[in-house]
């Protein structure tokens, strides 16, 4: 586990996963990060690759070949290496190996890299085709934040905060999309946050329709902002029953659509990263008081 820390905030990274295990606003030692219970959810903030969200039969075909591919793909089930890592930088990286190549044949390089700067934690994605062969690919962030704060107010005392008060969202069908988009008006930009919100899976909008969203409380000023300028699509996400935690989700790609192929180069969202190139992608969580 890396550590990281400021005077404002203090978090711990896994190197399963990479992922942020810890995140604590350090002026009232308050954790912010859903704690992975396994009887609810069992993540605290998977990184999604190869892909976000589910292939139509859990597989794709590639040159003839049929290949499973488990939703959100893999990377948030295997260990990274730790490159480097400072009191308010880490940086962990996955390569291809035998397993990968086994459901996902290219080679690759997913290079993770966290920042503190003072009230705001960076996370920066890099993904780099080490192969001699195009790669697709589709990349993703899956936050949860504890509901609520703290033990003297409920989830429900909660909301999220937009910078629009109009939207289109894409329902969902066992996990798949339906290609049709319908209004979803949040007056005033203010989303009240209850237990039936997520009864019909997660809230997903396409077209690059947030570029941030806050995660506020009526009770006190303390909040958690998650901006992601650039990214096409976007989930919010809890378990069904009780509210316990919020997932707010930047994602480069999108779950496939009811009606979608098998070919991996045509599922809706996937990037094309051509031979010893690279892309970057970053996203922040930003804590207001």
């Amino acid at each position: 586990m890396i550590h990281l820390q400021n005077n404002i905030i203090k978090l711990s990274i896994d190197s399963l996963g990479a992922e942020l295990r810890h995140l604590i606003w350090q002026p009232t030692s308050c954790e912010l990060l859903w704690q992975a219970r396994p009887d609810v959810w069992p993540r605290c903030a998977p990184v999604l690759f190869p892909i976000v969200g589910r292939l139509r039969q859990n597989a794709y075909r590639y040159k003839g070949i049929q290949y499973p591919l488990s939703q959100h793909g893999f990377a948030r089930d295997l260990h990274f290496d730790c490159l480097s890592a400072t009191s308010t930088q880490a940086h962990f990286v996955l390569n291809a190996n035998e397993n990968t190549l086994s459901v996902f044949p290219f080679r690759f390089e997913l290079h993770i890299v966290y920042t503190l700067h003072e009230q705001e934690l960076q996370v920066v994605y890099i993904v780099k085709n080490t192969d001699s062969v195009t790669m697709p690919f589709s990349i993703g962030a899956h936050p949860g934040f504890k509901l609520p704060f703290y033990t003297n107010e409920t989830a429900e005392d909660y909301f999220l905060r937009f910078e629009s008060d109009n939207y289109q969202i894409t329902s969902l069908e066992n996990g798949l999309r339906q290609r049709e988009e319908r209004p979803f008006p949040i007056p005033g930009k203010t989303l009240p946050l209850s237990a039936t919100l997520f009864d019909n899976d997660a809230l997903i909008f396409e077209t690059a329709q947030i570029r941030e969203v806050s995660l506020c409380s009526k009770n006190h000023p303390l909040a958690i902002t998650l901006k992601c300028e650039d990214w096409p699509y976007f989930g919010i996400w809890s378990k069904k029953g009780p509210l316990q935690f919020v997932c707010l989700e930047p994602w480069m790609g999108i779950t496939d659509a009811t009606d979608a192929g098998d070919d991996l180069f045509s599922k809706d969202g996937m990037l094309l990263l051509e031979p010893q190139q690279e892309k970057e992608f970053r996203y922040s969580i930003v804590i207001n008081t």
